[in-house]
């Protein structure tokens, strides 16, 4: 590990903390939260895209009302959407605009007087000792990130707007002279988040992408016979909008 950078913010700490560890891959953070599990008494919490929905919801529900002083560990799903606080951070390398999201999970409510910390480290494969975060994000934005962090070993939460300026400026300067213009309006109105997205390394849209159903609990069987139950129905009518619709409302009464 290197690299280690600290976010500090006001957060409520007090003896005990609760901490969220984010790991780049699935595999890793499994390694992590199994390392963690057999050797800690605290209660452990995993989330990841493994996880359906439904279940994740859950166990985030839990997170937010829990009086325990959990541990936490996830993949990047935690960056968006997620509406958790937890006083102390521990992230796996990533751009910028990914750390920032990361950090917005320490302290979210602003609660309390004493600094809370979000960590950033570089993780390496023990065997091949690539970095982790090769696997997941374009290296061009890490590499950029790198250059911004270096030698910074303590960074206050008022030095983030200039340094996501900084990071914005130096990605204009690298990418292509072509670029294209929505992508100079999200550095413009500082959308890094979307113009990560548009350097995906895996493009998302493959021709043998199917939605699935799980059929987890007594609740998910009775979804899903009452869709099979609508697509019998309206099969006959020819209308295939019907069930859409009548699917996208579909729900245990």
């Amino acid at each position: 590990m290197s690299s280690k950078i600290y976010y500090l913010k006001t957060s409520r700490i007090g003896k005990k903390k609760v901490f969220l560890i984010v790991l780049n891959t699935i595999k890793s953070s499994k390694e992590i939260f199994e390392f963690l599990q057999e050797n800690t008494g605290r209660t452990c919490l995993y989330l990841s895209t493994e996880i359906y929905p439904k279940a994740r919801l859950e166990k985030i529900n839990f997170i937010k009302n829990s009086p325990e002083k959990l541990v936490v560990v996830s993949t990047q799903l935690i960056e968006a959407g997620v509406d958790i606080d937890l006083d102390v951070v521990y992230r796996d390398f990533s751009p910028l605009s990914s750390i920032n999201q990361t950090a917005g999970r320490a302290n979210r409510n602003g609660v309390g007087q004493e600094p809370g910390e979000v960590h950033v480290y570089r993780l390496k494969h023990e065997k091949t000792d690539a970095y982790f975060h090769n696997y997941i994000y374009p290296v061009f934005l890490t590499d950029i990130t790198l250059d911004i962090l270096e030698n910074k070993e303590v960074i206050q939460e008022k030095e983030i707007y200039f340094l996501n300026e900084t990071y914005a400026k130096k990605i204009i300067e690298k990418v292509s002279h072509d670029i294209s213009k929505e992508m100079l309006e999200d550095v413009e109105n500082f959308d890094l988040r979307k113009l990560r997205d548009s350097f995906e390394l895996i493009k998302k849209d493959y021709a043998f992408k199917r939605d699935i159903i799980i059929e987890a609990d007594p609740e998910c069987s009775q979804i899903i016979e009452k869709l099979r139950d609508i697509k019998k129905k309206e099969k006959a009518s020819k209308n295939p909008w019907n069930i859409v619709l009548k699917s996208k409302t579909c729900s245990v009464s």
